[in-house]
């Protein structure tokens, strides 16, 4: 029997974030297979790391379905699996790493370009592209729906059929975004994280406006899809 493991939540090890640890024990102790379903805005580039090496350890198969999102951190997952499925409504971004602070001193931003370096590694390694590509993609802050993240092989398939499901955006959403013809859907996510992450950690100022600005990150993955 297959195990369903929802990494539904941002990466990390605060209170409300999936660890390593929590990831560890969620697999079955038979190493039967397991299938991670995920909806994840991303986190702590570590703490994937350290899923991955989990992920990579447990003897069992292992299949990946991205069902919305697996942003950030959480795209770095996917190449610790087997097979790796998307839905027709997933997305996956990837990006350069940063600190969720201003002004990084020289180690840290030393530490920041080692940080890149391995996840370009990792992305390379997945869908053998050119690093040139990879880093060239990741500081574009590159988004794929589901057809152009199997081209570009960061999954295999297509996957059809889960009883989890994206909301449709509310009209009344629809009706304010193409009211704001001055700003693009991005600009405005961007700045809402922004002045959100004054308060809190950058991947729980994502979610945070993902809940207070409903629908807004759809609108800026179709216009950056365009």
């Amino acid at each position: 029997m297959t195990t369903i493991i929802r990494i539904n939540a941002p990466i990390g090890e605060d209170i409300g974030e999936l660890s390593a640890k929590w990831l560890q024990s969620q697999f079955p102790t038979d190493n039967s297979p397991i299938e991670c379903r995920l909806h994840s805005p991303g986190g702590s580039v570590l703490e994937a790391f350290a899923m991955i090496d989990e992920l990579k350890a447990y003897r069992g198969k292992k299949t990946a379905v991205v069902s919305a999102m697996a942003f950030s951190a959480a795209s770095l997952l996917l190449s610790a699996f087997d097979e790796v499925e998307i839905t027709p409504n997933g997305y996956v971004m990837i990006h350069q790493p940063h600190f969720e602070d201003d002004g990084p001193t020289r180690s840290e931003r030393s530490f920041l370009g080692s940080l890149g370096g391995r996840m370009v590694g990792i992305y390379c390694e997945q869908t053998g592209k050119s690093a040139d590509i990879i880093h060239r993609m990741m500081s574009e802050e590159r988004y794929f729906d589901a057809e152009a993240a199997i081209d570009f092989g960061l999954a295999d398939r297509v996957r059809t059929g889960l009883t989890t499901a994206v909301a449709r955006v509310p009209q009344r959403v629809v009706a304010m975004a193409k009211a704001k013809e001055t700003t693009t859907a991005t600009q405005r996510w961007r700045a809402a994280v922004a002045e959100a992450s004054k308060t809190m950690p950058r991947a729980k100022a994502m979610v945070y406006v993902d809940k207070t600005e409903p629908g807004l990150r759809r609108r800026m993955i179709e216009e950056a899809n365009q």
